[in-house]
């Protein structure tokens, strides 16, 4: 009888299973889409601060993207307009020179500055970006209060 229950339990275990899988496949995760490993939302018309960025990205359900690694900012690069700029979750509010995620408060780990940035133009740059410059686009510090456009990421990515 118990050898019974085990298999009635392993087929109910392998059903639940199966259906998690198939409900996952079916959750649109919009407007976040998928570009490399993760998912993204860029947006591409709606120029914002940096400040109505974040809140606009915790309305989306995420949160301005917080870049790891040079793959990921490839894959991100790949996706945007030439001659737009983008802000991303960086800043040094807190600290100049100390770009920290707005998110979690740690200091950023990766970085694709731009030649001669971050320079904190006329004192007023504490935002990050990134800025399409020399006909590339890499990591900038801009000022927080320009609009442009912008990058999340879903929650819990």
């Amino acid at each position: 009888m118990e050898a019974k229950f085990d298999g009635l339990e392993k087929n109910m275990e392998q059903k639940l299973d199966d259906l998690r899988k198939s409900i996952e496949a079916k959750v649109e995760r919009r407007p976040f889409e998928k570009i490399g490993s993760k998912f993204y939302y860029i947006e591409q018309s709606e120029n914002l601060n940096w400040f109505q960025a974040v809140h606009k990205c915790r309305i989306l359900g995420g949160q301005l993207v917080s870049i790891k690694n040079l793959v990921e900012f490839n894959a991100i690069v790949s996706k945007l307009v030439s001659g737009k700029n983008y802000w991303i979750d960086i800043t040094d509010l807190g600290s100049e020179g100390e770009f920290r995620s707005m998110q979690t408060g740690l200091k950023a780990t990766y970085f694709n500055w731009h030649k001669n940035n971050p320079d904190n133009w006329k004192n007023a740059e504490h935002c990050g970006e990134i800025w399409f410059h020399d006909n590339k686009h890499l990591m900038n510090d801009g000022d927080c209060k320009s609009r442009k456009l912008f990058i999340c990421q879903p929650d819990n990515c």
